[in-house]
């Protein structure tokens, strides 16, 4: 055992591997990625990161926990991103997007979020709190799609024709879920008692 703590390691460090084997990247088709997500609440954008994440360790043989990547999303968007534009440039594939950009939106969305969720009811009402918190899907939603869009390019399949049909997992998604907004929407048209 070296004695020096402070002298360099002497292991071989080698360089990250490319793809070596299957796609690096989750693929979905547009209208799927947008029904899911609305229906979801967004949630699905977290299933997303697993997959993406997930099929990028098994691809690049990259050691890392996708779960956790996922559940701490803020802290790992923009390294999605960027390993989709530097697939994107080793392929010599044109997208014209900002990654960054795409990232910190889907970030400062993701905290807005959280932060509108828990105001308290004497500050800003849970109808106000329910609406704002829709309204933040949508600026989630197309920027996350620029990140998911760029996967598409970076995975060989830009169209997403290889997951753009709704499967049986999709649908156990769906259902509960379209009945829960149902049960939003009356909610807030009931009228105050």
């Amino acid at each position: 055992m070296e004695s020096n703590l402070y002298a360099p390691p002497v292991a071989v460090v080698a360089d990250v591997p490319d793809v070596v084997e299957g796609k690096p990247f989750f693929v979905v088709g547009k209208a799927k990625f947008f029904l899911l997500f609305f229906l979801t609440a967004g949630f699905y954008q977290f299933v997303m990161y697993y997959i993406h994440w997930a099929r990028f360790k098994r691809a690049t043989k990259t050691p890392m926990w996708p779960i956790a990547r996922a559940f701490f999303a803020i802290f790992f968007i923009h390294s999605l991103a960027e390993e989709v534009d530097h697939r994107l440039h080793r392929e010599n594939i044109r997208y014209d997007w900002s990654p960054k950009l795409s990232a910190t939106v889907v970030v400062v969305a993701l905290i807005a979020d959280r932060i509108l969720g828990r105001i308290d009811e004497s500050i800003v009402s849970a109808e106000t709190s329910i609406i704002a918190m829709f309204a933040l899907l949508l600026p989630t939603a197309w920027f996350l799609w620029q990140i998911q869009a760029a996967a598409n390019l970076a995975a060989g399949d830009p169209d997403g024709q290889a997951n753009r049909r709704l499967t049986l997992a999709n649908w156990l998604w769906i259902v509960p879920f379209a009945l829960l907004w149902l049960l939003v929407a009356a909610g807030l048209a009931m009228p105050d008692a």
